[in-house]
């Protein structure tokens, strides 16, 4: 699977609770949050207009900031309630948020090197060498896979959740608790085709714009495919995937909601659940992937390894918005208008009880 660069951005992670005023009461609710500022700065900004007073009760500052708070919204994500917000008791966030960050921090401080000099690779040409992997290369990439596969069965397990709790929707106006159903609506877009039709040949070449980038996408070459790794689990998604019906449309939006009830409940908590083991896989092969970018560094390929092209690209697009400014009466008759659509949004927190 492809692996994303993190955001390069140091800050703090920290772990706010809630205490009443009036008697004292500690809230149940902890919130997983981050800040650039240092946390006193940020709980001043929390406390203005709050009836309750927020305490910190464990913060850590961490390299990948962005990166690890989305790391434990998903490793945390059956106690999530809602943004931020999980139902965590003060002794879990010691003995379990607590000892995460601190080897998450010893992780990020070991992949860092590999992380920035992954960085600095993404604006330099590759050299063109094509090489084979040497012992060590082959034994990163080795674990690499292992990870890679890993990774393969856990998004397949979350995937299978994913496709039930979509093919429960029916005609219905989303799932309560569960899933809302959120209208897109669009402005007329331009046909492109039938715009350029009425257009000149130099008339054309007036609303295009060339530039020149690097580019060249990184590949890593993986472990084995799902079928190869568990050829159950694979029909299974198969099966989950073909149960989805059409596609919610706005229709949907007139009707009720659907109820929620505990068979519903049990898939969405382990579409909650299954994010852990998924998220985990990831941070291991981006660890692993940013080493074998650095054994790569300035060459194009290690064969069977990864491969990354490096290299200056022209390309001219026709831009609609320079025939909008310089073609107006044509490109407002090229207009055409884009139905409304209905995107799906399961909720990524549990506002009931198991």
């Amino acid at each position: 699977m492809a692996i994303k660069l993190p955001k390069l951005i140091p800050g703090w992670i920290y772990c706010i609770r809630e205490e009443d005023y009036l008697d004292g009461s500690i809230g149940r609710y902890v919130k997983l949050g981050l800040t650039k500022r240092t946390v006193a700065d940020r709980i001043r900004e929390h406390q203005t207009g709050n009836p309750r007073k927020e305490v910190s009760e464990y913060d850590h500052h961490m390299q990948l900031m962005h990166y690890t708070e989305n790391f434990l919204h998903h490793y945390f994500a059956y106690d999530r309630i809602a943004g931020e917000w999980f139902d965590m008791d003060s002794n879990r966030v010691i003995t379990e948020v607590k000892p995460l960050l601190e080897r998450l921090e010893i992780e990020q401080a070991s992949a860092m090197p590999n992380i920035e000099r992954w960085v600095e690779l993404k604006e330099m040409t590759s050299n063109g060498t094509i090489r084979s992997a040497n012992v060590a290369e082959q034994a990163l990439h080795d674990q690499y896979k292992i990870a890679d596969e890993e990774l393969t069965l856990a998004s397949a397990q979350h995937t299978i959740h994913d496709y039930n709790i979509r093919a429960l929707i029916g005609s219905a106006d989303g799932i309560e608790n569960v899933v809302t159903l959120i209208l897109k609506t669009y402005n007329d877009v331009c046909d492109v085709t039938a715009l350029k039709a009425t257009l000149s040949a130099q008339e054309i070449a007036q609303c295009e714009d060339t530039s020149t980038k690097l580019s060249g996408s990184l590949t890593i070459t993986g472990g084995r495919k799902l079928n190869e790794l568990d050829a159950g689990l694979a029909a299974s998604l198969e099966q989950a995937k073909n149960s989805i019906g059409p596609k919610p449309t706005p229709a949907n939006l007139v009707n009720s909601t659907k109820s929620l009830v505990q068979d519903i409940k049990d898939e969405h908590i382990e579409w909650l659940r299954t994010l852990r083991e998924q998220k985990e896989a990831e941070w291991t092969c981006l660890q692993l992937g940013a080493q074998l970018v650095v054994a790569l560094d300035e060459d194009e390929q290690i064969e069977g390894v990864i491969k990354w092209k490096r290299q200056n690209k022209t390309t001219t697009s026709f831009k609609s918005t320079m025939a909008k400014e310089l073609f107006e009466t044509r490109y407002n008759a090229s207009l055409q208008p884009k139905d409304d659509s209905v995107d799906v949004k399961i909720h990524e927190g549990r506002t009931y009880v198991p």
